[in-house]
């Protein structure tokens, strides 16, 4: 398979899981900070695929590989991919159950759009996938 059909897939079975593993637990398709964090997190990770794509092929293979050589590597990623759907995990069962509505009210919207700017920052930073 080529790398571009590869890379393709991969962002295809992203947003896919991405958009089970926030809207389920939400419950609703109604949650307009689902779909905000869901392009927060999928556009920058196609724009850096496209951008690596066509930049440094290489460094995309290595990235798109899933055996992991460094020991430690695998451990840390073993510790925190629960941790990780876990965490995306958490805010559809908020806005389902409402738990911080209870406990502090509407959090309002410029601090999920300031939230949602730090989390495209992060990825950016970090290369993104």
């Amino acid at each position: 398979m080529s790398l571009g059909l590869r890379v393709t897939v991969r962002s295809l079975l992203f947003l896919v899981l991405g958009a089970g593993i926030i809207f389920l637990p939400a419950g609703s398709w109604q949650f307009w900070q689902g779909w905000a964090f869901l392009a927060a997190m999928f556009l920058p990770i196609v724009f850096l695929f496209a951008y690596f794509l066509r930049h440094d092929r290489a460094l995309l293979e290595r990235r798109l590989r899933e055996d992991e050589p460094v020991k430690e590597q695998k451990r840390w990623r073993r510790l925190f991919a629960p941790l990780f759907v876990a965490a995306l995990l958490l805010p559809g069962f908020d806005h389902r159950l409402g738990w911080s509505r209870k406990l502090v009210g509407e959090v309002p919207a410029w601090l999920t759009v300031i939230s949602l700017a730090l989390v495209v920052g992060g990825l950016f930073l970090s290369g993104g996938c």
